[in-house]
């Protein structure tokens, strides 16, 4: 700006409404003519102030430089100028005008910048006004303290129900990410953030506000509802305005507790199914999302006017901004309207929101690298490029405004770029961190004996009950097969006949009938032994000492066994070991435990942590699960996939056939007997280990590269 360019001025229909709350100030400024809101600090306020109250551009830089309320050099103050410009809150006279058009120029172009982040979208839609003016009377009740009363009777006795029903939501809730079960979850949330955006609205229509925008923000195409309801920042009280941010979040709990009401009445019905996907979604979208005051949503704005830091999202990341400035370029830090603690609050704020912005970035590109392939990895790489590409946009255009502050800019700024190269080798090559791992199993019997059938037949008697305790020998089952009898009977009398006719043959001197008739004695003879030992099988005794197991004893009595059929089991109760399954990444670590004890986590299961020894590694993996308690369908943590069964077959093993995506090692670990008297069999555990220290680098490129082979076995 210069001399030459008229002084812009603000433009007619603004009004700005001072909010103070204790040493705080701020001002909202409202557009009457466009329904827009905008908060600015006091200082803001000032500066704008001075606009109509100056003669020039001249007069109103020296009129900012001598006012010691203000902290702004020409730079800022232009920026300020510049804002209020691509707002459309200045007069629009051909000099402002100009400048305006350029302004909104540059607005447009990054607008259309951003759209390569195709990792969130926003997308307006309508004006929802007229229709909340009609629903409000009707629905005003649902803000007030009446539908408190109700909420938190809800809430407390949905609670009961879910700490009553702790474990069955754990295990029915398995399935939740299952591929069939996302059309559920994408059409729930959806209709979540109708129900969290319809409440912002009405809240804010209870104490005077107005909503003129509504729309949909896509983030990875997932559909997230939003309004407008900036005019709640004019608010004079800051519990309104808290009120206005919490309503959504205050349904959805409330949602998710009538959902747990109406699964706790059906369970295992596909309405309970749907109701406990409800609950979940409305949890995780409520504490994850909402309440979450590091990213820019209900959550920022609570934290926000409790601490009295109305700026606080964007006063934090100044301080990124300075932070980097200084250190990059060496320039002066643009300053913080702040002090003593609230600076260092604001200071803290914005680090954690920084790195959040970090963690939220690459995870939804892993998200959407997972979601989508390729196109996903087009995605992130477009985040990146917008994420990046800006800032280092305007280190060019602003190259030479900075040189005005630091002469010795290109040497400052590539020593500090190679320090900053430096820094970052010696952090990834130099620092590292230990790569503990943590394996799932589940609690069997050691010492185990399944006692199948060794002929076929139909069981006689059953001698034992269950739980009975027997040793080696003990008679177990009776098994009845007359078909066994009857043919060692008949080939015995064959026998007979054929010695009868060999004693002949021999005595008439027939030597080649003789032995044609001793080798059909022989054939017999050795059918004869083989079916006395199925003759003695049916007698079935116990192979070892141990508690028996009988599954539904008393529908066994008199039906028919075919051979290798499982009967019962015999265990000892105090002999308990836990069968891990191992990820192939993981198995070179758990060799170097092999004989050593390990953590064993069991909290969740009430049991807490304990010691086992690994005794035993499988020597080659395997895709097939040895346990069903381990399979995610059962409330495990492994996901498989369920081959169609012989429905006749009643093995334990064809039971249980399901087959894992990957190959897993299987670990034994052994417990003190003390220790696995206190453990039921198909109890899930968790095995840790602590490995060696890693370098950054080498985990990150072992991460990248285990990423790069599985992108390559979905490809393939």
């Amino acid at each position: 700006m210069d001399q030459t360019v008229v002084l812009p001025q603000l433009r007619s229909g603004l009004r700005f409404s001072p909010v103070i709350e204790g040493d705080n100030s701020f001002y909202i400024v409202e557009d009457l003519a466009r329904n827009k809101f905008f908060k600015i600090g006091r200082e803001e306020y000032l500066l704008i102030n001075q606009l109509d109250q100056s003669k020039s551009l001249e007069d109103f830089f020296a009129r900012i430089e001598s006012d010691r309320e203000l902290h702004f050099d020409r730079e800022q103050a232009s920026i300020i100028i510049n804002w209020l410009a691509s707002q459309q809150l200045l007069q629009q006279d051909e000099s402002s005008l100009t400048a305006s058009l350029k302004m909104e120029e540059r607005r447009k172009k990054i607008i259309r910048l951003s759209r390569l982040n195709l990792i969130a979208i926003k997308v307006p839609l309508f004006n929802p006004d007229p229709l909340l003016n009609r629903i409000f009377p009707k629905l005003k009740w649902l803000t007030g303290k009446s539908f408190g009363v109700i909420w938190l009777i809800v809430f407390l006795y949905a609670l009961q129900i879910l700490s009553i029903n702790w474990d069955h939501v754990t295990v029915s809730s398995s399935s939740f990410f299952s591929p069939a079960n996302l059309v559920w979850v994408w059409l729930i949330w959806f209709g979540l953030k109708i129900f969290h955006e319809t409440f912002h609205a009405l809240t804010c229509y209870r104490y005077g506000g107005r909503v003129y925008e509504t729309g949909i923000l896509f983030i990875l195409f997932i559909p997230l509802t939003y309004v407008n309801a900036t005019s709640s920042w004019s608010f004079s009280s800051k519990w309104q305005r808290i009120h206005v941010a919490i309503a959504g979040m205050f349904v959805e709990i409330f949602i998710a507790c009538l959902a747990i009401i109406f699964w706790a009445q059906q369970p295992q019905s596909v309405v309970g199914t749907i109701a406990l996907n409800t609950a979940i979604v409305a949890g995780i979208s409520s504490l994850i999302f909402n309440a979450n005051p590091l990213m820019r949503f209900d959550g920022y704005y609570i934290l926000s006017d409790m601490t009295g830091l109305p700026n606080l999202y964007s006063h934090g990341l100044q301080f990124i901004k300075n932070f980097t400035a200084k250190w990059f370029l060496g320039i002066p830090p643009r300053p913080i309207p702040h002090k003593g603690l609230k600076l260092s609050f604001i200071k803290m704020y914005g680090v954690c929101a920084f790195l959040w912005r970090i963690l939220i970035l690459f995870s939804l590109g892993f998200l959407a690298s997972k979601m989508a392939g390729g196109l996903g990895i087009l995605i992130t790489c477009g985040a990146l490029f917008v994420w990046l590409g800006f800032p280092f946009a305007a280190l060019c255009n602003n190259w030479k405004v900075y040189q005005g502050h630091n002469p010795n800019l290109r040497s400052y700024f590539l020593k500090h770029l190679a320090l900053s190269v430096v820094l970052l080798f010696f952090i990834l090559y130099f620092v590292g961190i230990n790569e503990n791992i943590s394996i799932p199993g589940v609690v069997e019997y050691e010492h185990q004996f399944i006692v199948k059938s060794q002929s076929p037949g139909f069981i006689e008697r059953i001698l034992v009950e269950n739980g009975a305790m027997v040793h080696v020998g003990d008679p177990l089952v009776i098994l009845k097969n007359n078909e066994l009898f009857y043919e060692h009977d008949r080939i015995k009398l064959q026998i007979n006949q054929l010695k009868i006719k060999s004693r002949l043959a021999h005595s008439n001197k027939k030597l080649a009938e003789y032995q044609i008739i001793q080798g059909q004695i022989q054939i017999l003879e050795e059918r004869s032994e083989n079916l006395k030992i199925d003759i003695n099988t049916l007698h079935i005794n116990a192979p070892g000492d141990g508690v028996v197991l009988i599954e539904n004893l008393h529908s066994l009595q008199d039906t028919f066994i075919p051979e290798g059929q499982e009967i019962l089991w015999i265990i000892s109760p105090e002999n308990k070991r836990i069968r891990c399954a191992a990820d192939q990444n993981d198995i070179n670590l758990v060799h170097g435990y092999l004989g050593k004890n390990v953590s064993i986590e069991m909290s969740a299961r009430g049991t807490g942590h304990m010691t086992g020894k690994i005794e035993r590694i499988e020597p080659t993996a395997s895709k097939i699960l040895f346990n069903p308690a381990l399979a995610a369908v059962y409330g495990g943590p492994l996901d498989v996939r369920q081959h169609v069964l012989d429905t006749s077959s009643q093995t334990m093993e064809q039971r249980s056939s399901f087959e894992l995506f990957s190959p897993r090692f299987t670990v034994d670990v052994s417990l003190p007997p003390s220790t696995g008297v206190q453990l039921k069999e198909g109890q899930l555990a968790t095995i840790k280990m602590k490995g060696e220290k890693n370098k950054l680098a080498l985990l990150l490129f072992k991460t990248f590269k285990d990423w790069l082979l599985t992108k390559n076995t979905e490809i393939n």
